[in-house]
């Protein structure tokens, strides 16, 4: 593409451009002398700062020039800008608007380079027409917002690659890469998917109910009857040899071990019935008021405990 030199800006230049920006001013609004005054302010800091090579500070100041007073000279500077950052999308729209706001006061010669321009510009730009699966989704183009959906027209765009998405609350968002080529158009459908499914608070059921309370009570059942029993038969039969050793309530001094034995077994034997009796009423309490189960099956991996009795020992073995 072919830039026109650039004119270093005097005092006529700038005369020229203060003149031109007189006529935009309307009625009623800032007097012009004050317009004219800050648009050439920024409009000689655009010049400067593109001088320097400093084109994304100086299209700022050439757009703002243009804003406070509107000169359609201005918009040859814009282009020249973007088409250094290479935005070329945003240099061809400046340039066309060049020629149509100039119009019969864009000399013959400027008109047909910078027509050229606009023509070899065309072969840098492509356009994406997007759709989404739901309106009112937040569009971008390379992390720059341009709109929600329904996007109604073309979005221009450099020839390259370039990084689309769509988001909207409640719904994931999406994020697409395309490659397009200059002149191209390209259909690109931007489809959210289904709305997270969010996890429903389970409502208390019988299904739901645990049995491992009321096994472990009931295995400390077992194990309590087991206990009491043991004792229990040890204890009747250190009474049965006291029987013996004892005349008429009368027991010699060596049967006192064998007396403090009988009631030592009778007080665990006492301690397993008890605790027995506790897991049962627990368990039963714990089946009874939690509600009923549809299969009050055990699992096979919680094995109710069993009794296990060896010489001088006693105890108990399963899954707790």
């Amino acid at each position: 593409m072919r830039l026109l030199p650039r004119i270093v800006i005097g005092p006529t230049v700038t005369a020229l451009f203060i003149a031109f920006t007189c006529v935009a001013t309307r009625s009623g609004a800032v007097p012009p002398d004050q317009h004219t005054q800050e648009a050439s302010k920024h409009f000689q800091h655009g010049v400067e700062l593109s001088e320097d090579g400093d084109w994304r500070a100086a299209v700022i100041e050439f757009e703002r020039a243009y804003a406070i007073a509107p000169n359609f000279r201005v918009l040859y500077d814009i282009g020249q800008c973007h088409y250094q950052l290479h935005d070329y999308p945003a240099a061809l729209d400046a340039f066309r608007r060049y020629l149509a706001e100039g119009q019969a006061l864009v000399p013959s010669e400027r008109r047909a380079k910078v027509e050229s321009d606009v023509d070899s510009l065309k072969g840098r730009v492509a356009s994406l027409r997007l759709s989404a699966n739901v309106d009112g989704a937040e569009v971008g183009v390379d992390d720059m917002v341009i709109g929600t959906t329904p996007i109604a027209a073309p979005v221009v765009v450099s020839a390259g690659r370039h990084k689309l998405t769509a988001s909207k609350a409640g719904l994931p968002a999406v994020v697409r890469y395309v490659d397009i080529a200059g002149e191209e158009t390209l259909d690109v459908a931007l489809d959210l998917g289904p709305p997270a499914a969010v996890p429903a608070r389970a409502a208390p059921s019988a299904r739901g109910r645990s049995l491992a309370p009321a096994v472990v009570a009931f295995g400390v059942t077992a194990v309590g009857v087991a206990v009491g029993s043991y004792f229990g038969l040890e204890a009747i039969s250190n009474k049965r040899d006291l029987d013996q050793q004892c005349v008429l309530g009368s027991c010699p001094e060596s049967s006192k071990p064998l007396y403090d034995e009988a009631e030592r077994n009778a007080l665990l034997s006492t301690l397993g019935f008890g605790a027995a009796i506790a897991g049962a009423s627990v368990g039963a309490m714990y089946l009874l008021f939690t509600g009923p189960r549809e299969s009050a099956r055990i699992p096979t991996s919680m094995a109710l405990p069993r009794l296990v009795v060896g010489p001088g020992s006693i105890g108990a073995e399963g899954t707790f």
